[in-house]
C-alpha cells in the first residue's frame, strides 16, 4: 500500500485552503504572500485508495487585514475604518497559470511508471464577491468560486470544483490588549475527478488578529470534514490550529515582511489506518518592489515549510509510518497595469517516510497571469 499517492484529497484540501479564506480587507488586489504552483494532481482512477487528506497550508487561517500601526485614542475610529460605505462593494477575479510538473500523480520514486506522469499542466479559476462594513470595521463578505485543472498528458488527474464562502469580521477591545478583530469563515466545496463527481467538503473556522506596530498575531482554530462519493472510509475530520506572526519591515507596508507560522492537525479518518497527526512550522518572505499597483512594480514571494506526519496505524508489515513533507516555492509578479499581474513561479517537494516506496520528489513551474475588477 502507499499511501503517499496523495491526489484527490491532497488536491481538495490545499484547493479548499484559498477558498476557505475570505477577501481580504482593503489592499491592492492581487496579493502574492502566497506562491500559485499548479495544484497537485489527484491519483490515477486505477488506484484504488484515496489518501488522507493533508493538513491545509498556512494560509488557510485568515490574513489579517492591510492594518495601520496603532493610532492615538482620539483617532481609533479612523483606524479602524477599513471599509467605507462609498467602496465598491463586489469584486470579480480571474487568474490562469500554465507550466511543467515533473510528478502530477507524485509517484514513488521506485515506481516504475513515475516517469510517465510528467508533462504540462494549466488551471485557470474565477471568483465574484461581496463584502459589506462600516467605519468601525464590522464586516461580512461572501465569495463563490469556480476552479479547472487540466493535465493534457494525465486525463484522470483533472480536476473542477465550485465552492462558496460565508465570511465575517468584527472588532473588540479588552483590556490590557486593546484593539484586536475575531472573524469566522464558513465554505462548501463540491469536486469533479475526470468529470466524474467525487467530493463534497465543508469547512468553519474562528481567528483573531492583533495588529501592533510593525508586528502582527494571527491565531485560528479549524475544522474540516471530507466526504468522498465512493471510498467512504477515506473521508472524516481535519482539525487544526494555526499561530501566524508578520513582521512588517516599517509599520504601514503589509507588503514587505517575513512571516512565520506554526500549525497543529488532527487527521481522524473512518478507517484508522488514514489517520495521523502533524506538526508543520513554516517561513515566508514577501518584498514588494515599488510602492503600489501599476506598471513597473514587483511582488517578489518565497515560502519554504516541513510538515511532520505521524499515521496512527501503519500498513500490513509495518509497525508505523512516518513522514516529513518538505515544500519549497518562489514568486516574481509583474504588475502589467492597476489591476493585472504576470510573472513566474517555481515550486520543489519532497516526501520521505519510514517506508521508502512512499517517497517522491517533484518539480514545478511556470507562468502566472491574474487581474482583479
Amino acid at each position: 500500500m502507499n499511501r503517499v499517492v496523495p491526489g484527490l484529497s491532497a488536491l481538495i484540501l490545499m484547493g479548499m485552503s484559498t477558498a476557505a479564506e475570505p477577501p481580504p480587507p482593503p489592499a491592492p488586489p492581487l496579493p502574492a504572500v502566497d506562491v500559485p504552483p499548479p495544484p497537485p494532481a489527484p491519483p490515477a482512477a486505477a488506484v484504488a485508495e484515496v489518501p488522507p487528506p493533508p493538513p491545509p497550508p498556512p494560509v488557510a487561517v485568515p490574513p489579517p487585514p492591510q492594518a495601520p500601526p496603532a493610532a492615538a485614542p482620539g483617532k481609533a475610529q479612523e483606524v479602524g475604518a477599513t471599509a467605507p460605505a462609498t467602496k465598491n462593494p463586489w469584486t470579480f477575479s480571474a487568474e490562469t497559470s500554465a507550466g511543467y510538473d515533473s510528478n502530477i500523480l507524485l509517484e514513488s520514486r521506485q515506481s516504475p511508471s513515475a516517469t510517465d506522469e510528467r508533462g504540462f499542466a494549466w488551471t485557470g479559476s474565477a471568483r465574484a464577491g461581496w463584502r459589506a462594513g462600516d467605519a468601525v470595521g464590522r464586516e461580512v463578505g461572501v465569495q463563490l468560486i469556480g476552479e479547472s485543472n487540466r493535465y493534457p498528458t494525465v486525463h484522470e488527474a483533472d480536476l473542477d470544483r465550485i465552492g462558496l464562502v460565508l465570511n465575517g469580521r468584527v472588532p473588540v477591545t479588552a483590556p490590557g490588549i486593546g484593539r484586536a478583530d475575531l472573524g469566522a469563515v464558513a465554505s462548501w466545496n463540491r469536486f469533479w475527478l475526470d468529470h466524474q463527481t467525487s467530493a463534497e467538503a465543508f469547512s468553519g473556522s474562528v481567528y483573531g488578529f492583533k495588529v501592533y506596530g510593525q508586528h502582527i498575531d494571527v491565531v485560528g482554530l479549524g475544522l474540516q470534514h471530507l466526504r468522498y462519493d465512493e471510498q467512504a472510509s477515506e473521508g472524516g475530520w481535519l482539525a487544526d490550529a494555526t499561530w501566524r506572526h508578520w513582521l512588517r519591515f516599517s509599520p504601514d507596508n503589509t507588503y514587505r515582511r517575513v512571516e512565520l507560522s506554526l500549525r497543529g492537525a488532527r487527521y481522524v479518518a473512518e478507517d484508522a489506518l488514514n489517520s495521523y497527526r502533524a506538526v508543520v512550522p513554516g517561513l515566508a518572505l514577501m518584498w514588494r518592489v515599488g510602492t503600489k499597483p501599476g506598471l513597473g512594480t514587483v511582488d517578489l514571494g518565497a515560502r519554504g515549510s516541513a510538515e511532520w506526519r505521524i499515521y496512527d496505524q501503519g500498513p500490513p508489515g509495518n509497525a508505523d509510518e512516518r513522514q516529513v513533507i518538505y515544500t519549497l516555492r518562489a514568486n516574481a509578479d509583474i504588475w502589467i497595469c492597476a489591476n493585472a499581474t504576470l510573472g513566474p513561479y517555481a515550486a520543489l517537494g519532497r516526501r520521505r517516510a519510514t517506508i521508502d516506496t512512499d517517497n517522491y520528489d517533484r518539480a514545478q513551474y511556470g507562468l502566472r497571469l491574474a487581474a482583479t475588477w
